[in-house]
């Protein structure tokens, strides 16, 4: 999870799509407070193992 600035988002959107990473939904949350939530999936390069795998 990542939260950021509303006034960073972009960049930060910006950022993570040039290391690959792309949107794959949006969701606008009101429950608590106004949200915008925004998923985002990238493809495991190979040789990379999460850590608990290791």
């Amino acid at each position: 999870m990542l939260e950021v600035k509303k006034s960073d988002a972009e960049m930060v959107m910006n950022w993570m799509a040039e290391q690959g990473w792309e949107v794959t939904a949006t969701s606008y949350w009101t429950s608590w407070s106004q949200m915008l939530l925004i998923t985002f999936e990238k493809e495991r390069e190979q040789g990379d193992v999460p850590p608990a795998y290791r």
